[in-house]
């Protein structure tokens, strides 16, 4: 986690260097502070290896000191610290960073955590929490954000033992106030009303303040999980939750024009945040099949006009984890159907196959083909000897690929839109 990338005023993204940072993780939790001039605060998370060998849960608290090529990073060892764990939740209130949730997991057993613990940011301590009221169940990924009256929690997900051997996951639904009396210094827990267009319940769903009274969410998904079986359904959908009015409702954009009408596909765990009333989102999630996508688009949208979400910057160059082994049999299975008397074509084609990567929601053609193209090139590389593909040459495989990955996306656009061909 040394590089750290800040977008500038030509919407484009800069590193900063900064050393001596955390260990590389996920399911931290972090906050943004003003004081010193702006601090980036995170805690815990978890890490897993590629392989699914390793696999444990952190619980060091470190500061990222924001001063351009000055930032430094400093780990805050203080007693009271909250429990290694992942999935958990932190928001910045009057002067504090308030601690929510998460969950820890180990070879034998799990835990979803259910207390609230405050850090001091002026006197640099750790306090745990008994709020009044009867508190949530433990859960993870649950929606947070700061109001004036306190610290809206909505949904997360747990899981519960279905049987002996077997496990069972939960998309709470719920949510609750963190209601703070200045007066008394005093938390209470309270169960919080959802009038209006609730929005359908949904874990990794991200959330940030927009005023004092109001929160926004994008996204999410609807995880299906029986033991180790577990199928999810993602979400585009952005919702505001009013805290005076206790009503949910969503957040339609006003577009005038096809180009307009371009917005955020689906995700989970994506990063929203509010800067100078444009509400910016990064990444997040996406899983096709048995593929799993890390996003690294950026969208910003006026919160106030809602006129239009503008594309900042395109994915490019993402990561994903999966198999390609099904096309592989796919393709042996196609070159054993194939007459050997029939004369081989001059331009050897890939017949399209469905295990074939989707377009993403809102991508571009031009897009699609960009992010996809080393897979074609794969594709039309195993259906050709060394000689063949040395005569073809670069720029008409090139073109053979961009042409595959057109076809590809066409047909999938008319799929989803459900035209048939």
């Amino acid at each position: 986690m040394g590089d750290r990338a800040w977008v500038n005023a030509k919407d484009s993204w800069s590193k900063l260097f900064v050393p001596h940072g955390p260990a590389p993780r996920s399911g931290h939790a972090s906050a943004v502070a003003p004081q010193g001039g702006g601090q980036i605060w995170i805690h815990g998370g978890e890490f897993s290896s590629k392989n699914g060998e390793q696999f444990y849960h952190y619980k060091d608290f470190w500061c990222l000191s924001v001063d351009g090529k000055k930032s430094n990073w400093e780990e805050v060892k203080v007693k009271g610290a909250p429990s290694a764990r992942s999935g958990h939740r932190m928001a910045y209130f009057q002067k504090q960073l308030i601690v929510f949730g998460g969950f820890h997991e180990s070879v034998k057993n799990y835990v979803y955590f259910s207390d609230v613990l405050s850090f001091d940011l002026i006197s640099k301590t750790w306090t745990t929490l008994k709020p009044a009221g009867q508190a949530p169940s433990g859960r993870s990924g649950v929606q947070m954000g700061v109001v004036s009256s306190g610290i809206f929690i909505c949904g997360g997900f747990s899981k519960l033992k279905a049987s002996k051997d077997a496990d069972k996951g939960q998309i709470h639904s719920d949510a609750f106030m963190l209601a703070f009396d200045s007066g008394k210094k005093a938390w209470k827990w309270e169960k919080a009303k959802q009038g209006g267009e609730k929005p359908d319940p949904r874990s990794g769903t991200a959330m940030t303040t927009v005023s004092d009274h109001r929160v926004v969410s994008f996204g999410g998904a609807d995880d299906e999980d029986n033991d180790d079986d577990l199928s999810s359904e993602f979400s585009d959908q952005m919702h505001f939750f009013d805290s005076k009015t206790n009503r949910w409702f969503v957040a339609n954009v006003n577009s005038k024009d096809d180009d307009s009408k371009r917005r955020p596909g689906p995700r989970m765990n994506a990063q929203l945040a509010i800067k100078g009333g444009q509400l910016f989102l990064y990444g997040g999630i996406l899983e096709q099949g048995e593929r799993s996508y890390t996003l690294n688009d950026l969208w910003s949208i006026d919160v106030k006009k809602l006129d239009k979400w503008k594309q900042l910057v395109v994915c490019e160059g993402m990561d994903w984890q999966g198999s390609d082994d099904e096309a592989g049999s796919e393709s042996e299975a196609e070159s054993e159907e194939e007459s050997s008397d029939e004369e081989p074509a001059p331009t050897p084609r890939k017949k399209l196959k469905p295990s074939h990567p989707d377009p993403f929601h809102a991508e571009l053609e031009p897009e699609f083909q960009q992010r996809t193209k080393g897979y074609w090139m794969e594709l039309l590389l195993e259906t050709m000897d060394e000689e063949e593909a040395e005569e073809a040459g670069d720029e008409e495989l090139q073109s053979q690929a961009e042409e595959l990955a057109s076809k590809w996306y066409k047909k999938s656009v008319k799929a989803r839109i459900g035209v048939a061909e």
